[in-house]
């Protein structure tokens, strides 16, 4: 009786150590959440570019209207700019972050960033606009990754304007 009992024991774990069928299973519940990680991973990252990009087109588009003088139906150059910059950004901008449009104007390269003065400059006068702003990072398990879990976006363009 006990060697059957035995015999039977052994017969069934044989029959278990070959089966497979929860393997899978096993398998996609360890590999989904890297997967799952791996893709916000992708798509966070792919927006905080395109931000990055869109902010650089936003700031040579503005600076490219501003150096020529014309007013393109603004009120006045600083207008026509800001409004240029903040009409590409704004859809992109979430609720708490703020835009930071700033220009220095300055007669030569030396005195960029020294003794350059605030604004858009007169004709033949070297211009460096500057867009600033934080966006929030959307996905929260890569906030931690981020000062305040806020990326700083950029972008600043350095040009001449043109004798008007």
């Amino acid at each position: 009786m006990f060697l059957t009992l035995m015999r039977c024991i052994i017969k069934r774990l044989q029959l278990l150590r070959r089966a497979q069928g929860g393997a899978t299973m096993l398998e996609v519940a360890f590999t989904l959440p890297v997967f799952l990680l791996l893709l916000m991973a992708i798509l966070e990252f792919s927006l905080i570019f395109h931000l990055m990009s869109l902010t650089n087109f936003a700031t040579t588009e503005a600076a490219r209207l501003g150096k020529t003088g014309a007013l393109h139906g603004a009120a006045s150059r600083e207008e026509l700019i800001s409004r240029t910059i903040t009409n590409t950004l704004e859809p992109w901008m979430r609720s708490g972050t703020s835009l930071e449009i700033e220009s220095e104007s300055a007669g030569s390269f030396d005195d960029i960033g020294n003794s350059g003065a605030p604004g858009i400059g007169q004709g033949g006068e070297l211009v460096l606009y500057t867009v600033t702003f934080n966006w929030p990072v959307i996905t929260p398990l890569f906030r931690g990754f981020f000062e305040n879990g806020m990326v700083p976006i950029y972008a600043s363009v350095l040009v001449k304007n043109e004798d008007f």
